[in-house]
């Protein structure tokens, strides 16, 4: 029996000696953290400790309406969906899709550290004319669920899914669509640098 209450004794030992451990470490771990914040708030903006800088990006006429932008032409997917676009880079295999008979589609990420969020997913369709790519634009209400635009003249339309923003426009026969799951700030940063 001198065993068993030894084992006892043991077990009540080291189980109070690991609890006062925890509670040690986590203090620490609070405190590291806490002056991390301070510091950190000491030296920058708050909300920019907490938030990417594309976050601040926001969607105005001059993004959406993008008659000011090039007109693409050709089918060379590579050449309307290219490699780099501003910060943001998509692989270096082609886009899926042949742009004579298919969308094509392209996934876009901001090049950096801390930009997992920073996706963009764009499709690019070569309609026959430009009614037909206005046509696409109409379709894509559909996936909209709130706060929709639609052009007077039907050139593109954005709004909210169901995660995220999405834009689609027009630039003569061709039809792009763009997808922000991270929001607005992303979708913007994107669009400012975007060609066409």
């Amino acid at each position: 029996m001198i065993g068993g209450k030894l084992g006892e004794v043991l077990n009540k030992d080291i189980g109070a000696l690991v609890k006062d451990a925890g509670k040690v470490l986590n203090a620490d771990i609070g405190d590291l953290v806490r002056a991390k914040k301070v510091e950190a708030a000491a030296t920058t903006d708050v909300a920019t400790v907490f938030e990417p800088a594309y976050a601040k990006e926001r969607l105005d006429e001059t993004l959406v309406v993008r008659h000011n932008y090039a007109v693409p032409t050709g089918s060379d997917s590579a050449v309307l969906l290219p490699h780099t676009v501003g910060d943001f880079a998509r692989s270096q295999y082609m886009p899926s899709g042949q742009i004579a008979s298919d969308p094509v589609s392209a996934m876009y990420g901001l090049v950096g550290e801390g930009h997992d969020d920073a996706i963009i997913y764009i499709t690019l369709t070569h309609c026959w004319d430009r009614l037909e790519a206005i046509e696409r634009i109409a379709s894509t209400k559909a996936n909209l669920t709130r706060g929709t635009r639609i052009a007077a003249d039907g050139t593109w339309i954005a709004g909210r899914m169901e995660r995220g923003i999405a834009l689609a426009w027009t630039r003569d026969a061709y039809c792009f669509t763009v997808h922000a799951p991270a929001g607005v700030g992303s979708l913007a940063t994107f669009l400012k640098v975007f060609p066409y």
